[in-house]
């Protein structure tokens, strides 16, 4: 990739605060329900955890999916060599958050580059909610990666006046993992 025009440069300083925002302070209440999620032995045991949920978490499948496949990835404290290691702890929670992070910065830098705002994705990168959701072991993160890309296929039909089908990919993929993430998604993709 050429880092060479300025719209790359901004993304690329954007990018690069987001191993800044992820931290490894004390789990919230909250943040406990999603580590329960992550502490599942298996995919059954993590599938019978949604099915039996009795809180909130069971309406955002997804992302309790992606903090299950981040502790897979990482490893868990279950673990005895992490265990020994010390080596996982609320970071790895909440580290699969730069991922949708970096998905809202591309989705800005998309949107940046067709507004002619390439300082778009360092003025999302500096905001203190994207700084304190990124941080946060719940779905925040991954809403607002994926309402980025609904805001791209907006800007992306409202600048091609409805030609082509762009847009159409990026709404219904966006969308598509909106739903996923959270019940509440239709109100917002629906609204666009």
């Amino acid at each position: 990739m050429n880092f060479s025009s300025p719209s790359k440069l901004w993304l690329l300083a954007a990018l690069c605060l987001l191993p800044l925002m992820v931290d490894n302070d004390s789990l919230s209440l909250d943040e406990g329900n999603t580590a329960m999620f992550a502490l599942a032995p298996d995919f059954p045991a993590f599938c019978h955890l949604l099915k039996i949920d009795q809180q909130a978490d069971c309406q955002m499948p997804l992302s309790m999916l992606c903090s299950w496949l981040s502790a897979e990835i990482f490893g868990t404290k279950g673990d005895w060599e992490a265990q020994a290691l010390n080596t996982w702890g609320e970071w790895e929670l909440r580290a699969v958050n730069l991922l949708w992070g970096a998905a809202a910065l591309l989705a800005f830098s998309r949107i940046g580059t067709r507004l002619k705002i390439p300082w778009l994705p360092l003025l999302l990168a500096i905001q203190p909610f994207f700084w304190f959701y990124l941080n946060e072991a719940r779905p925040y993160a991954l809403e607002i990666g994926c309402g980025a890309w609904v805001l791209a296929a907006l800007v992306e039909f409202i600048l091609d006046r409805a030609a082509g089908t762009n847009w159409a990919w990026i709404l219904a993929v966006s969308g598509f993992f909106s739903f996923c993430t959270t019940i509440l998604a239709p109100l917002p993709v629906g609204a666009t």
